[in-house]
């Protein structure tokens, strides 16, 4: 098993230098264009919802891994909300008829994004305990790097706005960097990677290790291109403050 956990580590420094990170860091760019992408996002940023609490929530608790799993997966379904408050703060909860959300959503611009979410719930949802595990350490690799990158974008940004964000911000960034220690799953790492697996499963683990940081490094590159299209202009997403992003 510790060949699949240093290949998460591998694909976690590769995935640090994605172009996506390189634009969110680039101190020549205001902080508030730099969050255009993300009203876009919310079918692959709600989609952990499901993906943790319908893939990876464990209904036959068969081992004491299974506890831990479980209170991980129930934490992390519940950071949706944070993503909720932060679109209201990021000024991208204007009113839109029904329809038009739903119009949204299922739109070909974001079909990709939607696509994403499903290929991550399918990749989570494993039965063998040694795969799941395999595709948690990678989420979390992807959380880690990602959330440690817009903890210090929104640091800038909050100094423009005076708003706390909690799902871009230094809250969601400490629970990434805390969570394996509170569920337990310090343990479960070092038990992990002394753990003996058979060709069968370690064949499927790294399928399902480059599975998930694949379906992460699409959804960042769909993110860059949406990033830099809107970036002077939001059509769908207008309040006073995105107007202001607009005219900075």
């Amino acid at each position: 098993m510790k060949e699949i956990l240093d290949l998460v580590n591998q694909r976690k420094e590769e995935f640090a230098k994605a172009p996506f990170f390189e634009f969110m860091q680039d101190k020549n760019i205001d902080p508030r264009k730099k969050f255009v992408w993300v009203p876009y996002a919310a079918p692959f940023l709600m989609g952990f919802k499901d993906v943790f609490s319908y893939a990876i929530f464990e209904k036959h608790l068969t081992e004491p891994i299974h506890e831990h799993i479980n209170r991980y997966a129930t934490e992390e379904s519940r950071h949706v909300l944070w993503y909720l408050q932060d679109l209201q703060k990021l000024g991208f909860n204007s009113s839109l008829k029904y329809a038009d959300v739903l119009g949204f959503l299922w739109s070909s611009e974001i079909e990709r994004i939607r696509h994403l979410s499903y290929d991550l719930i399918t990749c989570a949802n494993q039965k063998d305990i040694v795969l799941k595990l395999a595709v948690i350490d990678a989420v979390e690799a992807t959380a880690y790097v990602g959330f440690s990158t817009f903890a210090e974008v929104t640091n800038e940004l909050q100094k423009l706005t005076k708003h706390n964000y909690n799902y871009f911000g230094k809250a969601h960034s400490r629970a990434e960097t805390e969570q394996k220690h509170i569920h337990g799953f310090d343990e479960a790492e070092s038990y992990l990677r002394g753990l003996k697996i058979t060709q069968e499963q370690r064949i499927a683990a790294i399928e399902l290790v480059e599975c998930v940081f694949d379906i992460f490094n699409e959804f960042l590159d769909i993110c860059l291109k949406l990033a830099k299209k809107y970036e002077q202009s939001q059509p769908l997403f207008k309040s006073s403050e995105t107007e202001l992003l607009a005219r900075a």
